[in-house]
């Protein structure tokens, strides 16, 4: 386990993180559409600053341990999920906010009617909320795949980990999938689904990871039968 000095400077670090991601977020949307005057591109924004704040003031007090462990690349992280983690955490979001972007300043995109807006950004939320759940219930809600052997890792089968073995994923799949219609951008759906694609290939190679490395996995893999998409898989 980290030591409360570990635990501090992990968490200030996280929060610069999070400060600057804001700030990168805010340069990528409003730089191709050359505007402010972006109404959804400021929703999104607004909806990034309210989950990090939730993190702050939900999650931190819970588990102040997990912002340490996900505020750098630890020893250990399987080099694979590196890669798939930058893909789907960084680079393909990022993707999609220049995508639309530029779709708001040329118009590329017929009018998506606020209504959908409204929706997505709903469903966006509660996407939002399965991954914070998720880390609110697994202590080991690493950035990237590893066993944390220092942490004492071990399965965790409560909270949305009853109903699927990856719930963060699908959380996240949730607020990539809906970023595109809530920033009214359907040429933005093309990162999507190539994140989709890695997010099914990064969940398929954790559970294989996890059902071979991590003590008592594969039982609880046994007891909840789907990986992603309850119901479906």
């Amino acid at each position: 386990m980290k030591t409360q000095e570990e635990i501090k400077q992990g968490t200030r670090l996280w929060l610069r993180k999070q400060i600057f991601s804001v700030i990168l977020m805010m340069v990528i949307l409003f730089w191709p559409a050359r505007t402010l005057a972006w109404p959804a591109g400021w929703l999104m924004v607004g909806m990034m600053i309210v989950s990090v704040l939730i993190q702050w003031l939900v999650i931190l007090p819970h588990n102040p341990d997990l912002f340490a462990e996900r505020s750098k690349l630890q020893a250990g992280s399987k080099k694979w999920d590196v890669f798939l983690a930058t893909m789907v955490a960084a680079i393909l979001p990022m993707i999609t906010w220049m995508v639309s972007g530029f779709d708001f300043r040329h118009s590329w995109s017929d009018k998506i009617p606020w209504g959908w807006v409204a929706g997505s950004a709903a469903i966006w939320l509660v996407g939002y909320g399965v991954t914070l759940w998720a880390m609110m219930a697994n202590m080991f809600f690493s950035a990237t795949v590893r066993i944390q052997t220092d942490r004492g890792h071990h399965v965790i089968d409560t909270g949305p980990y009853a109903w699927v073995r990856h719930p963060g994923y699908l959380g996240a799949l949730v607020v990539q999938l809906t970023t595109p219609v809530i920033l009214g951008s359907w040429w933005a759906w093309i990162p999507s689904v190539v994140a989709l694609a890695m997010y099914v290939l990064r969940t398929r190679l954790e559970d294989r990871t996890l059902q071979r490395e991590l003590a008592g996995y594969s039982e609880y893999a046994s007891r909840v039968r789907y990986c992603l998409i309850p119901g479906i898989w």
